[in-house]
């Protein structure tokens, strides 16, 4: 989020050990919903606010948090 002129990969193998909506339904479900804006996506938070609790420092850390245009996500089955 912070270098969105560098490519990231993020590499996930053995994905086959248990159901994906387990474990990688969010990620899936924000991916899906994502929207180009002046040739750039745009991607919804990954975790709401209830997520943290009464944790408001980890929220104003956190919770911004969300997938970048250069972050390419491949995954082995």
């Amino acid at each position: 989020m912070q270098h969105l002129d560098k490519p990231y990969f993020l590499c996930l193998d053995e994905m086959n050990l248990a159901r994906v909506e387990y474990y990688f339904s969010d990620i899936l479900s924000s991916m899906e919903t994502r929207k180009i804006n002046d040739d750039e996506i745009i991607t919804q938070k990954l975790l709401s606010k209830a997520q943290f609790g009464k944790d408001e420092r980890a929220y104003d850390k956190y919770g911004d948090v969300y997938i970048p245009q250069n972050l390419y996500i491949i995954w082995n089955c």
